[in-house]
């Protein structure tokens, strides 16, 4: 029991950081699950045949999901992940980040460019504000109060190309809602019967998971919560859930498939 405790209580985490009410939740839920792995490695004492089978099950219901450009990108642009680690800045980062950028100023390349070739590397090289000890200091404990749209707005103004493209993806909000039977603690049977507990259908542990995140999983209805832009030229995000589509692609002769 205390197993499947220990494997189950970084997902919730996950759940209950989605369906935030007072912080938008997008430029958390990469870095969270990334997290969540580490946690799960660790509870099975990072033994590979324990542990394997756990992440391949969280892997195939993050794949087009909770994988996509823009959620690599946010938690990119989210300092509280990135300069605890700057390595994270890999090719698969890059990679998104860069699509990211093409989306969002699609046509105009000189913005393509400042932003990939100067600004960026200002916020890697934590050059100007970027490196001012308040600014370290203001992104170094995720509390649940610290916001990174708001961090960009206060030390991003010397890049401003890339600061409102932070801006806008810090800003989205995410549900778990259409996710909540995928990632069930007491849905997930196959996960459980891998965890060698017995037979979830006739043993005790399922009513006890149960029990103890009923109420994790349940949010209330947001009041209005759901953010709205001014409309005006950049693309327009749209929340599909736990997944947020890469901007309006449509509109730009791209096919996304949500």
């Amino acid at each position: 029991m205390a197993l499947v405790l220990k494997i189950f209580s970084p997902l919730v985490k996950v759940l209950r950081i989605a369906d935030g009410e007072k912080i938008p939740s997008l430029g958390f839920i990469y870095g969270e699950i990334l997290v969540a792995k580490n946690s799960i490695k660790e509870a099975t004492d990072q033994i590979e045949r324990n542990y394997e089978p756990i992440i391949k099950i969280i892997d195939e219901k993050m794949k087009g999901r909770l994988d996509t450009p823009l959620h690599i990108a946010a938690y990119f642009l989210n300092p509280f992940y990135f300069y605890k680690n700057t390595g994270i800045y890999d090719m698969e980062v890059m990679q998104a980040f860069i699509s990211c950028v093409e989306t969002f100023y699609y046509g105009d390349f000189d913005k393509q460019n400042e932003v990939v070739n100067q600004e960026v590397q200002q916020y890697r090289n934590k050059s100007g504000y970027f490196g001012m000890p308040l600014a370290q200091k203001g992104c170094e404990k995720n509390d649940g109060k610290f916001d990174p749209g708001l961090w960009w707005s206060t030390y991003g103004c010397e890049t401003p190309v890339l600061q409102k493209l932070a801006k806008r993806i810090l800003a989205l909000t995410s549900s778990s809602s259409g996710c909540e039977r995928n990632w069930s603690c007491f849905g997930a049977n196959g996960l459980l019967i891998t965890m060698r507990v017995g037979p979830v259908g006739s043993t005790t542990q399922a009513s006890r998971v149960r029990a103890l995140y009923d109420d994790d999983f349940e949010s209330e209805e947001e009041d209005g919560g759901d953010m709205e832009f001014e409309d005006d030229e950049d693309p327009v995000f749209r929340d599909n859930g736990f997944m947020v589509s890469e901007f309006d692609l449509d509109k730009r002769g791209y096919g996304v498939d949500v």
